[in-house]
């Protein structure tokens, strides 16, 4: 078993070169009272047009670098665990992934979640 995460893919449209869409929460419910959620870090191509916001939990600097020390247990659904926003700089379509880094019943596992938007 696994954490979830609602939605597991975010569409965000298109939105105006230099503009904002409004945020996008994601909610992560756990499959056991022990999984402790390390990090949450937007990655891909288009990483920079997605900014994480509204986040309870650590932002991993870089891909590859997690802050153990710094983990937080999620022990029952938090329904607005972290948010996205889409702005583009320019226009084109735009593609990443949040990856949510976590430690689960057997061992340490990333959660993706595809993200994509048009900068018009």
């Amino acid at each position: 078993m696994a954490i979830t995460v609602s939605p597991t893919s975010k569409a965000f449209g298109s939105v105006a070169a230099g503009a904002s869409s409004s945020a996008q929460a994601f909610g992560l419910t756990p499959d056991v009272t022990t999984d402790s959620i390390f990090s949450v870090i937007i990655t891909g191509p288009d990483a920079s047009d997605f900014v994480l916001t509204n986040t309870k939990y650590a932002v991993a600097p870089a891909v590859g670098q997690y802050n153990y020390a710094e983990s937080t247990l999620l022990t029952a659904v938090d329904a607005s665990a972290f948010s996205i926003v889409f702005s583009p700089a320019t226009a084109g379509a735009k593609t990443a992934q949040a990856e949510v880094h976590y430690n689960g019943v057997a061992a340490a596992a990333t959660l993706t979640i595809a993200l994509t938007g048009t900068g018009t």
